[in-house]
């Protein structure tokens, strides 16, 4: 039996990968011979060719986000499954893929959440190299005593001017943001067409100030009017680049543009401004149940659709000066893997080696602002462990809220815990949530023994 497979996820990081070990590991143990895509974070590895394709009796897609390079499989029988399926059953995914092979199924499309996470897997990197640029830039204007360095009263004086202007240059790069989500929304849905349309609706968005879903919505409609554009539009002959190069480009971006302007973003630009208004607005009882909630939401499945909605959103909201959500979204990110990763410490020598190592990879992952390092654990007794997650990253975020701390920035790592403003007060909330977890897991260790292995999925 030769299988191939895509594995991605919006990050391009841990489910990625973890999804491609555990669909490799469970073809080695059926005796089946694999070859695995990842379209990750560092681009395309172990890319597929069209003899490994053609060769495949089974071909799966494990993916959040739209396959690159899609071409490569017209007219295959493509079983699609979200990532998080083969990290919890690699052999159940086989075994459904073998099941539905050549009927006519409708899970071979990608779905409108993929769509999305392929417009938030392409907006991310923007979303960090802006937002840290902008961290550096006000933690070198702190150090002389400058709580607002993007003041213009700060332009050429010496080092201070240095980082005005590395402050604006990061705020340059964040007014990327909406653009590039919808572009790769609408490029998810209709291809290279669709970037012109995505890219002018999603900047509209940003202009009429229509926020995080109004781009989203730019996004979808460019897609879908210039898929249809593409379908309806064939002229032959000498007239064929006629719509290609003239008619669909303009034809999807006006169309949508004149949408936004007129009919969509008046009703997106009152919700962003209603919701800016009730977030800023929060009282001190209303703020904190806000992170509790969405701290809750992180840990509830861990890079899941609770987790992505909770955390893109909060990221979106970024872009409108509003920053609790934020701040409860990356204290909660490596919460429960920093906790599993203590717990390993305290009690790891009672463990089976899986989960020793397992362990010591979680907390690393913790550090750097990766959750999936709790997965293995979390999987291993839910029932107990889904409860400590929710509560230690809902605990967690609470704290960080509750007593001040202010994250600007997309990153929960240890790298970003001090461009937050009150990071002790940060850092101590992290400890509190990790000890939550970590306790968690020490009562539920009978799963972590060697005879629970198996469980290990």
């Amino acid at each position: 039996m030769k299988i191939v497979a895509i594995t991605s996820c919006p990050t391009g990081v841990a489910h990625t990968y973890m999804a491609a070990t555990k669909l490799e590991l469970a073809a080695k143990k059926l005796g089946y011979e694999i070859k695995v895509e990842k379209q990750g974070a560092r681009g395309i590895e172990d890319k597929l060719t069209k003899v490994d394709i053609e060769n495949a009796d089974i071909v799966i897609f494990a993916v959040e986000t739209n396959v690159q390079e899609m071409e490569r499989f017209d007219g295959v029988d493509v079983y699609r499954c979200p990532v998080v399926a083969p990290i919890k059953n690699a052999e159940a995914v086989f075994e459904k893929a073998l099941q539905s092979r050549g009927s006519k199924r409708e899970n071979s499309k990608p779905s409108l959440k993929t769509h999305i996470l392929t417009g938030v897997s392409y907006m991310i990197p923007i979303v960090i190299a802006a937002s840290v640029i902008m961290g550096i830039a006000r933690i070198g204007g702190m150090a002389f005593g400058i709580t607002d360095i993007w003041d213009i009263a700060h332009k050429g004086n010496g080092l201070v001017g240095f980082f005005y202007t590395l402050d604006g240059l990061g705020g340059t790069a964040l007014g990327l943001m909406l653009p590039v989500f919808a572009g790769f929304i609408s490029y998810s849905i209709a291809g290279k067409q669709g970037l012109a349309a995505g890219f002018a609706g999603g900047m509209l968005a940003k202009n009429i100030e229509s926020g995080f879903f109004g781009a989203l919505a730019a996004g979808l409609i460019a897609g879908y009017i210039t898929a249809y554009l593409a379908k309806n539009i064939n002229f032959k002959g000498a007239l064929a680049s006629l719509g290609t190069v003239f008619l669909i480009p303009v034809g999807s971006v006006l169309i949508t543009m004149l949408l936004i302007q007129y009919v969509v973003g008046v009703p997106f630009t009152w919700l962003n401004q209603w919701l800016i208004t009730s977030l800023v607005g929060l009282d001190q009882g209303s703020a904190i149940i806000m992170a509790l909630v969405v701290g809750a939401m992180v840990g509830f499945d861990l890079g899941g659709p609770v987790n992505k909605a909770a955390v893109v959103t909060a990221m979106g909201l970024l872009e409108s000066g509003v920053y609790g959500p934020n701040t409860a979204a990356q204290v909660a990110i490596i919460i429960p893997a920093l906790g599993y990763g203590v717990a390993a410490i305290i009690k790891g020598k009672n463990w089976s080696d899986s989960f020793k190592n397992a362990g010591s990879a979680s907390f690393i992952m913790g550090l750097v602002g990766v959750s999936e390092g709790a997965i293995p654990f979390t999987l291993a007794n839910p029932k107990i462990l889904v409860p400590f997650n929710m509560i230690g990253c809902g605990v967690g975020a609470m704290i960080a809220v509750m007593f001040g701390a202010v994250n600007s920035i997309p990153i929960s790592g240890i790298y970003g815990w001090f461009l937050v403003e009150r990071w002790y007060v940060y850092v101590f909330a992290i400890l509190v949530g990790t000890a939550i977890v970590a306790t968690g897991a020490i009562i539920s260790e009978k799963s972590f023994k060697k005879e629970s292995e198996g469980n290990v999925i």
